[in-house]
């Protein structure tokens, strides 16, 4: 694996490894299947999978590189909307966070919740901010989990 590219991927959760090198898949099918198999895993564990997914992507102990955050975003959102099934926040960012933890990017997966009306929400946070949200998703939303 060379610094430059970051070719090697991480296994997933089910113990096969995902994708051998990002030069045998281009990045927008890698991240089109990641998005299918968050969403098998949501299916068949519930938010045990999609937390199991999160965690087979260790977030590097300090950022590693500078990463262009909208190319990320894009590359999710692309993915999300060609996908025959539906994307919940849940999955984009489970998703989100696998692909910057990928590159070198401390990324956190967040869960929240309001009482009033009753909702819950997804989100990624890198540096303690949110990622692929408004910045009051946090002001919304009590924290629930953080992985």
């Amino acid at each position: 694996m060379t610094a430059e590219t970051n070719q090697e991927l991480p296994s997933t959760a089910m113990g096969f490894r995902l994708f051998r090198s990002i030069s045998l898949i281009s990045p927008a099918v890698a991240v089109w299947i990641l998005v299918g198999v968050a969403n098998i895993l949501r299916i068949c564990r519930g938010m045990d999978g999609v937390y199991s997914l999160v965690r087979s992507y260790p977030a590097p102990s300090q950022a590693t590189a500078a990463v262009d955050g909208m190319a990320v975003k894009q590359a999710v959102t692309r993915a999300t909307v060609f996908f025959p099934f539906s994307t919940q926040c849940l999955i984009r960012s489970a998703v989100t966070v696998a692909l910057l933890r990928t590159r070198g990017v401390v990324a956190h997966l967040v869960i929240g919740c309001r009482q009033l009306p009753f909702a819950a929400h997804a989100w990624v946070e890198v540096d303690g901010r949110p990622f692929n949200e408004d910045e009051d998703v946090a002001r919304l939303y009590v924290v629930i989990d953080r992985i």
